[in-house]
């Protein structure tokens, strides 16, 4: 995720800056935001918040709810971190780690523009990784050691990111499946963009599983093999809908060198009937891990650096304007916030400041970025869902709490009475 084209004014946001928009998501819009104790590129986070129009309505509040439970219980490499949740002037938030890098999206859009392909080490690569940090949330437990049966049920390359170190995470947790969830989310009733990537379960609005998550992966995983994109026309995905009928080929039917197991591997996971996918996400884990292990061996030792230089040589310097973008937001939030010698004085900054900075945070080598760090937030995710649901319990309370001291004050001085 990286800051937009459009010039923004960076707005105060409680104890954050919020420095520019990054996007929309199913359940509210994402923005670049550092807390105002840290105005520095290390400190950067996502905000993420409701829509101002639907903020106010219970049921987006109670899916922001549902999404904090979820986040706070997760903790793996390859998954988005919620570092503070809470509520600002009576509106929800989750502020989430900074991937400086690109959607998975952003990638395949790059690479239809610029016709080139996504190396298939990589794809198989990036599949392993995410393989495991869903093995890692499906068999998650929750309080009481309660299986949570977590679905993601939102799998598509909006919602993976890649990092300019070479790092993969996946996000978004708003749609997620769990024993947990208080809210129901249901679909639309008309296929979206997103249906290319949901199981037919899925895409029905059927009870699903965690392997639906497999299927989904498997159609994000045929894209960067094929080459091709899975969406269709609105009317294709309703028959497809009703009919059931498979709507895949074999990767190798649209790229040349796509090894045949990888084909068999990725077909079985999108069949429609989930009792012939892989049932579980280390099964496709160990099965594409083989593949890899035949076609690169010792491969996953250098991956990281391999998909840092992939990301590198497909987007060529637009990170270091991505990084001066960022940067100006920051020397903006500064100057506001009076914050700094030079800046806080209403002086105004010029770009060899910016590029100064910018070369300052690329670190030792060049070209590269350091991996993003947690910024030092204050509050956790595991309290901010009792404080928003119990605001009006404290109210409540203070005034039952100072009734009943009138009541003891009161019989207190009726005995004093009573004694002398």
């Amino acid at each position: 995720m990286i800051p937009s084209l459009s010039v923004q004014r960076v707005q105060r946001f409680g104890h954050y800056w919020l420095l520019c928009q990054l996007g929309y998501c199913d359940m509210g819009e994402m923005w670049l935001a550092s807390p105002d104790d840290g105005l520095d590129a290390n400190e950067l986070c996502v905000i993420k918040k409701p829509q101002p129009d639907t903020f106010h309505e219970p049921d987006s509040i109670a899916r922001f709810l549902d999404e904090i439970r979820v986040t706070d219980l997760l903790d793996h490499p390859n998954i988005s971190k919620v570092l503070d949740a809470g509520e600002i002037d009576g509106e929800p938030f989750l502020a989430l780690d900074f991937v400086e890098g690109k959607s998975l999206s952003d990638i395949n859009d790059r690479l239809r523009e610029t016709g080139q392909l996504f190396p298939l080490p990589l794809t198989i690569h990036l599949g392993i990784r995410v393989c495991d940090a869903l093995a890692y949330a499906h068999r998650l437990v929750g309080p009481g050691n309660r299986p949570l049966q977590l679905v993601h049920r939102n799998i598509c390359p909006d919602n993976l990111l890649v990092a300019y170190s070479g790092g993969i995470s996946l996000i978004d947790f708003g749609m997620a499946y769990s024993t947990l969830r208080e809210a129901q989310t249901l679909l639309g009733k008309r296929p979206s963009q997103q249906t290319a990537y949901r199981s037919l379960e899925h895409a029905r609005n059927k009870a699903v599983d965690a392997r639906s998550d497999i299927f989904s992966l498997g159609a994000v995983l045929w894209e960067l093999a094929a080459g091709v994109s899975p969406q269709q026309t609105r009317e294709e995905m309703e028959l497809w809908l009703k009919s059931g009928r498979p709507r895949f080929v074999s990767p190798s039917n649209h790229r040349k060198g796509v090894p045949q197991q990888l084909d068999y591997v990725l077909m079985r996971a999108l069949n429609n009937d989930p009792r012939d996918r892989q049932q579980k996400a280390t099964e496709l884990q160990r099965e594409l891990q083989a593949i890899l292990d035949r076609l690169a061996p010792g491969y996953e030792q250098i991956a990281d650096s391999e998909m840092s230089q992939f990301m590198h040589d497909l987007f060529g310097t637009s990170f270091i304007e991505e990084r001066k973008r960022t940067m100006h937001a920051l020397k903006s939030a500064q100057a506001e916030a009076s914050v700094g010698a030079d800046d806080a004085d209403g002086e105004p900054f010029d770009d060899d400041d910016v590029d100064d900075d910018v070369d300052d945070a690329r670190g030792d080598g060049e070209g590269e970025l350091p991996p993003s760090q947690s910024p030092p937030l204050s509050k956790r995710a595991g309290t901010a869902v009792a404080v928003i649901a119990g605001n009006r319990g404290l109210v409540v309370g203070f005034v039952l709490a100072f009734f009943l001291s009138l009541l003891v004050a009161a019989a207190l001085y009726l005995i004093w009475t009573l004694l002398s």
